[in-house]
């Protein structure tokens, strides 16, 4: 047993460990107030499964302080789970009431065997100092993680980690105390604090940062750190130009400051320029391995790629050896944090509704999130029949309906008993009605959401609601989530679809778009090594998860490419976005959206003029889900580059795409539209970040203008 190497770190995280010698308790140092937590005390009292007692249940801060355990039971790893070597997280869910007591205490997520009921039972014989509300105590809701785990090849029970989480704002969970910090030999921590230069950027006062920074260069002319800083104030201000002059000018004079290559790296990224940031981080961590910032850099790249469990790995790095940056500190926790079950939302924000301090604002707000959770639970769209693989015909969207003349694609989809025709757009997520389909269909606002796209009158207003059934070819789905448009939005006015479809909806097979041929088709995903259960296919219409509540973190896994699919061409991805490195003429690699729904290849306004004249002359109107886009230029003539494919474009379309790049997190240069994607069969894997694609001039229909080749 190692139990000298477990130490807590945050307070209200306790270290037990499950063996014949008792239970051991390690206590932190301090709470984050300030406060020693206290030791194991009185003697067990055993908790009940009823209600919380009078007085509604509040939720963690805000003016509500921490229960404090005050007493705890070691739970017992049985001689059954040791022989059968089970491990894992066991999830509790309770109140803690007025008097300390635990109530309603019920499993959210088990392991098996008798472990659930071990920690069960464990936890009913804890004991609480309560939470305090202006000094009197309270009723709050909790969830304990119970971590059973063995340690050697003996079977014998490693130390379970007990972790307390505490229930936060409507939609989330808000983690009290976390798994310690990773051990990085060789490396001291950089416990070095935020200055004031480093306060006014997390604070956005971009002034008084670069005032702060730029004295601290004065003072110091080779401050990695204050010239770092600049960059990122300049960064954090939208100016991406300027940005990556300084920091070029930073490096020429500073080859091998590591801070300094990190700023460059972090520019890069932002600019959508991945092969350079990748040069950038992988230089900075060789100069200097313990450097934290780098480590959490390296997170965020390798999280857009797929690479979950690598992003978490290097996140773990950078939260251990810069524990006081904000940033990290702020991803670390929300990447532990277990969400609430949909019953702790409803509990909360119910209770909530009786607090006389809540606005007009503040009730509507939370009734619009207590239908948002209701609607979730109405149904998650499963498959009613198991079916493997499925072709789909595509239907020509067209004036007269002739593929010569398409300018669109769609799927025939029967809603509710009603044929309607959708447009295929990768660019779009689960399915959106027009509000005349909803209207004959019946269908009912559950919640108000907004949804955004390619225009400039800001985001568009739908609303969320549920449809009994829905049929694609030959299968079939029972109450799905759907969202329509508010009436008079640009989708309402073309006549030729009812609405749009996100291939993503099929992302629980790898899915085949192959436009020349005018087929859909759906293929099951190879199943990863090591995974003991498929998986229940479903359409995905929504983002709700029926599986039990896990962090991030305990959920993360990398990219997997099975041996039939190591020709396909590895992209990044955010939420349903599949983005794609391109290459335009001699720039940098940059990075483009696939999007069938857009009407031709758009550029972004800074990439067109890397690489080609630019002028306002015959710009063509563009409108998308968000109204027009106000500044449209040409530029006269692109070669392109992706996945293999070369294409000279001429005429391309160029707008601004700062919006798209900030919600996506990484500089976006563009889409590859309909004209050009309609010339190529290509398959999805969205669970691996893979697409492979084939243009082969002799197979199906292929438009005289676009000329693609390797």
């Amino acid at each position: 047993m190692r139990a000298g190497l477990c130490r807590v770190v945050l307070a209200l995280h306790f270290v037990f460990i499950a063996s014949n010698r008792g239970a051991v308790l390690a206590q932190s140092d301090a709470s984050p107030g300030g406060a020693a937590t206290p030791a194991a005390g009185s003697a067990p009292s055993g908790g009940s499964d009823g209600g919380a007692g009078s007085g509604p249940i509040r939720r963690i801060g805000g003016g509500v302080s921490a229960p404090v355990l005050i007493h705890s039971v070691e739970p017992k790893f049985s001689e059954e789970a040791r022989q059968k070597k089970l491990s894992g997280n066991v999830l509790i869910g309770l109140i803690v009431d007025q008097n300390g007591m635990p109530q309603n205490v019920h499993l959210i997520r088990g392991v098996g065997a008798d472990l659930d009921d071990s920690a069960i039972a464990a936890v009913k014989q804890y004991t609480f100092k309560p939470a305090l509300e202006d000094g009197k105590p309270v009723a709050v809701l909790l969830n304990v993680g119970v971590n059973f785990q063995l340690w050697d090849k003996d079977g014998v029970a490693m130390p379970a980690t007990l972790q307390q989480t505490t229930v936060g704002a409507a939609g989330g969970s808000q983690v009290a105390s976390y798994p310690p910090p990773v051990a990085v030999p060789g490396c001291a921590i950089d416990q070095t604090p935020p200055s004031d230069a480093d306060r006014a950027l997390q604070g956005r006062r971009y002034a008084d940062a670069e005032r702060l920074y730029g004295d601290a260069l004065a003072a110091d002319p080779a401050s990695g750190a204050a010239m770092a800083g600049l960059v990122r104030t300049t960064l954090a201000e939208g100016k991406l130009a300027d940005a990556l002059a300084m920091t070029q000018k930073y490096q020429a004079a500073h080859p091998s400051d590591p801070m300094v290559l990190d700023a460059l790296g972090e520019v890069r990224f932002r600019r959508g320029e991945v092969d350079e940031a990748a040069m950038a981080f992988n230089q900075s961590s060789r100069l200097s391995p313990c450097n934290g910032v780098t480590h959490g850099d390296m997170a965020r790249f390798l999280n857009l790629s797929g690479m979950y469990t690598s992003a978490q790995r290097q996140l773990e790095f950078a939260h251990a050896l810069s524990p006081n940056n904000s940033d990290i500190t702020a991803r670390w926790k929300a990447s532990h944090s277990v969400p609430m079950t949909p019953e702790q939302r409803l509990a909360l924000l119910k209770q909530r509704l009786d607090s006389s301090s809540l606005t007009d604002q503040q009730k509507d707000a939370t009734n619009a999130a207590i239908k948002a959770i209701e609607s979730n639970e109405k149904g998650s769209c499963e498959l009613v029949s198991p079916v493997t693989e499925a072709k789909l015909p595509m239907v020509a969207i067209s004036p007269f309906g002739a593929p010569d003349k398409m300018y669109e694609v769609g799927l025939g989809v029967e809603i509710n008993g009603k044929k309607r025709r959708l447009e295929i757009d990768t660019g779009a997520s689960g399915l959106l009605l027009t509000s005349s389909v909803a209207k004959s269909a019946g269908l009912v606002p559950e919640v108000e959401t907004k949804v955004s796209g390619i225009g400039d009158n800001g985001a568009a207003g739908t609303f969320v609601t549920h449809v009994d059934n829905i049929k694609i070819g030959k299968m079939e789905f029972h109450n799905c989530q759907v969202r329509v448009l508010e009436p008079g939005n640009e989708l309402e006015k073309t006549t030729d679809i009812d609405g749009l479809i996100g291939p993503d909806v099929f992302r629980d097979y790898v899915v085949t778009l192959d436009t020349p041929g005018m087929e859909v088709r759906l293929s099951p995903l190879p199943p990863r090594p090591g995974d003991q259960t498929a998986k229940a296919i479903t359409l995905a219409t929504s983002d709700s998860d029926d599986a039990a509540p896990v962090s991030p973190a305990e959920s993360a896994k990398d990219r997997y490419i099975a041996p039939e699919m190591k020709d396909w061409t590895p992209v990044f991805r955010s939420a349903h976005m599949l983005i794609v490195p391109t290459t335009i003429g001699t720039a940098p690699v940059k990075l483009f959206i696939l999007d069938s729904g857009s009407a031709q290849t758009l550029i972004s306004l800074d990439a067109a003029r890397e690489v080609a004249q630019v002028s306002g002359m015959a710009a063509p109107t563009i409108k998308g889900l968000n109204g027009e886009v106000q500044k449209v230029l040409v530029a006269d003539k692109v070669t392109m580059g992706f996945a293999g494919l070369h294409q000279v474009v001429g005429g391309v379309t160029s707008i601004d795409t700062t919006a798209i790049s900030r919600s996506t997190g990484v500089g976006i240069s563009g889409f590859l539209g309909f004209p050009t994607l309609r010339e190529l069969v290509i398959s999805i894997d969205y669970r691996d970040n893979l697409v492979h694609m084939v243009y082969n001039p002799t197979k199906g229909y292929h438009a005289p203008s676009q000329i693609l080749g390797p």
